[in-house]
């Protein structure tokens, strides 16, 4: 695949056994979900430097000579290496496609890229889409470093627009999104509560987050795609072009976009004994809930059973025994 030669991307080499063809990965110590669950905070610095590399791969992706849009950009799709490389995974969703006018020249699913990040776009029943749709997951992405969690965490496409809106306010009356076929009327309308959001979530963790990311943030989340940029328009924000002015940060080196980052098995709170994917972070996480509920199980039980013996002494419970 010509994304392989790219060094954001896991590389692979195939390897062609009595007639099976197994593809063998790099292997990436980490991933985004894994190390989100478990709860480890990430400098601005850091976050700056993962969100540069995941743009360069996918301007990479997106380019004229590739044109390939990935289409389900998640944390679980973005490894992370022991010296800070982040690397894209998971083509499964993948599609090369012709530009017309900037966009697909043939209709394209809208079931694609998990319900989390995907694009309202593609909620509102677009089928005509370009690599923007990635650059949306790439915003919710790097806010889910920024605070720790999931910024739309809808159960049904309806109560993710909903939370969208919410957050992001409802799209401009020429806005083309009011031209889709799921558009609604009834949408509740508002503004954007989106800088104002960041600046409560990012001081709830006592981080100092750079005016210059902020913007970031609102750029890459933009509700109309035509207005949103693309990912090599975004490598070229002033987050990565100019000092952010925050405290401690060094000015960045798009060059070397991960110099001065400390190996990730320093990071404060990681257990280097644990594996730091999604899906042995997810198991940890279900067991460490099972015990907290067997816990909370055995103190409602013992709680019931004190609350059916009898006193020792006075009250109720002694004209009983008395009895």
């Amino acid at each position: 695949m010509a994304a392989s030669k790219q060094s954001n991307f896991t590389g692979n080499s195939d390897a062609v056994q009595a007639g099976a063809v197994y593809l063998v990965y790099e292997y990436a110590s980490y991933d985004f979900t894994g190390l989100l669950g478990g709860s480890l905070a990430l400098s601005p610095t850091a976050i700056r430097s993962y969100t540069y590399q995941l743009l360069a791969g996918l301007a990479h992706l997106h380019d004229d000579k590739v044109r390939i849009v990935h289409r389900d950009i998640k944390c679980s799709n973005i490894l992370l290496t022991e010296d800070n490389t982040v690397k894209i995974a998971d083509f499964g969703l993948a599609r090369r496609f012709e530009k017309h006018m900037g966009r697909a020249s043939r209709p394209m699913s809208t079931n694609v890229i998990t319900l989390w990040y995907r694009p309202p776009e593609l909620l509102l029943g677009a089928t005509a889409y370009d690599s923007r749709v990635d650059v949306w997951s790439t915003g919710c992405i790097v806010m889910e470093l920024l605070i720790g969690k999931p910024l739309f965490r809808g159960s049904v496409e309806s109560v993710q627009l909903g939370l969208i809106f919410k957050l992001l306010g409802t799209p401009g009356q020429h806005s083309s999104l009011r031209q889709l076929p799921n558009w609604n009327s009834s949408f509740k309308e508002g503004p954007s509560r989106l800088r104002a959001e960041i600046r409560r979530l990012c001081d709830s963790r006592k981080m100092l987050l750079p005016p210059a990311a902020v913007d970031l943030m609102e750029s890459l989340l933009c509700l109309d795609p035509r207005q949103r940029p693309l990912a090599a328009e975004a490598m070229r924000h002033p987050w990565f072009t100019a000092p952010s002015g925050t405290a401690g940060e060094a000015p960045f080196n798009a060059a070397r976009p991960s110099a001065g980052l400390p190996p990730v098995s320093q990071l404060a709170g990681l257990d280097p004994a644990l594996d730091y994917h999604e899906f042995a972070a997810r198991e940890r996480k279900q067991k460490k809930k099972a015990t907290s509920e067997d816990s909370s199980s055995k103190r409602d039980r013992g709680s019931k059973r004190s609350a059916e013996e009898p006193s020792s002494s006075g009250g109720g419970g002694g004209s009983k025994r008395r009895a």
